[in-house]
């Protein structure tokens, strides 16, 4: 019996569908996979792919739902609180259990209630502007904060996210 719930990482090198060790009779229904950020994007996009490759392989329906929200925090914590059986697993950047927890009172332990099953891939993180900043390196948008308080914004898709810490 598994004592913890199990999450796909997609902050490391490999991109593809992992060997899978598992007992031979799992699984024997339908494996539910949070996304625990909005459809569309490269998690979203990219883990779909892999959630299809994986029912081919092992021959059973794997579905996505995706459960955005805090940087991908309140997806984790469903995961954390879903039956340890092995039909609920999560495809989740590393932040939601390394970074979020320096900075918010999770409803979950990130270290106790899941557990990293395999690197998925690699996603680069970009910083972009519009037309209208005349700069062109990381330096000139930290001298034009500096001189001007206000006039850069930031989006991210969470605190406690990736590109949240990096900006920060």
């Amino acid at each position: 019996m598994m004592h913890r719930r199990h999450f796909l990482c997609t902050s490391a090198l490999a991109l593809g569908l992992p060997q899978v060790w598992a007992q031979s009779a799992w699984p024997q229904k339908p494996v539910r996979v949070v996304i625990p950020y909005a459809a569309g994007g490269v998690t979203d996009s990219v883990g779909r792919k892999l959630v299809e490759k994986m029912g081919q392989a092992l021959g059973q329906s794997f579905f996505v739902e995706n459960k955005g929200g805090a940087g991908g925090t309140l997806g984790m914590a469903d995961v954390a609180k879903a039956a340890p059986d092995g039909y609920t697993l999560a495809l989740s950047a590393i932040s939601p259990l390394t970074l979020s927890p320096h900075l918010m009172k999770l409803p979950y332990q990130p270290f106790n209630d899941v557990v990293a099953v395999a690197p998925m891939m690699y996603s680069p993180v970009y910083v972009l502007a519009t037309s209208s900043f005349l700069g062109k390196r990381w330096n000139d948008l930290l001298q034009q904060a500096q001189a001007q308080p206000g006039s850069v914004r930031i989006a991210t898709s969470g605190m406690g996210s990736v590109g949240h810490i990096m900006v920060e």
